[in-house]
């Protein structure tokens, strides 16, 4: 309640009746989170809003990711983590593979490693080297809208998962 109080004082043209539902999207949604860091969320987006809207939970959602989690890395710098790996990647593929970031990993194997490491290092720069970024930013994607979901949604995608992949394999 406190919440949407800062919100409707901040936006008081934007407010209509259906405030009990409203409070309990909200509460819902953000369960997982402390008051302190979606208040603070709240109030970062309220100080940089320039068009005059109230804040989505999408909205809060986003500066509590920016706030909390340490950036994410861009295209280029996942691929220049690849191609280091890949550059001592013939012999040393699974050690190579160890260092890399949880999202990397998950986009390769220690076998891809090594397979890269022997390729052309023309075709590795420019074709594996775009395919790969296309690869990370779909990847990145599902990993920060995935982040953003109350834990309670998080179990439940993490059991049919489960489940798919006991179907699959």
């Amino acid at each position: 309640m406190k919440i949407l109080a800062i919100i409707m004082v901040a936006y008081p043209q934007s407010h209509h009746d259906e405030a009990e539902a409203k409070l309990n999207l909200w509460n819902e949604m953000f369960l997982d989170e402390s008051y302190e860091i979606v208040q603070l969320s709240v109030k970062a987006f309220i100080s940089s809003d320039t068009k005059g809207f109230p804040p989505s939970i999408g909205n809060i959602k986003q500066k509590i990711v920016n706030i909390t989690e340490s950036a994410e890395m861009t295209e280029l710098e996942a691929w220049e983590c690849i191609r280091k790996a890949a550059s001592n990647g013939y012999y040393g593929c699974r050690e190579e593979w160890e260092k890399l970031p949880s999202i990397l990993k998950s986009l390769t194997s220690p076998s891809q490693i090594r397979e890269w490491a022997m390729m052309d290092s023309e075709v590795f720069n420019s074709v594996v080297a775009s395919n790969f970024m296309r690869s990370y930013r779909v990847r990145a994607k599902h990993h920060y809208e995935y982040s953003v979901l109350p834990n309670n949604m998080k179990s439940v995608i993490d059991v049919i998962s489960e489940k798919l992949k006991m179907i699959e394999g």
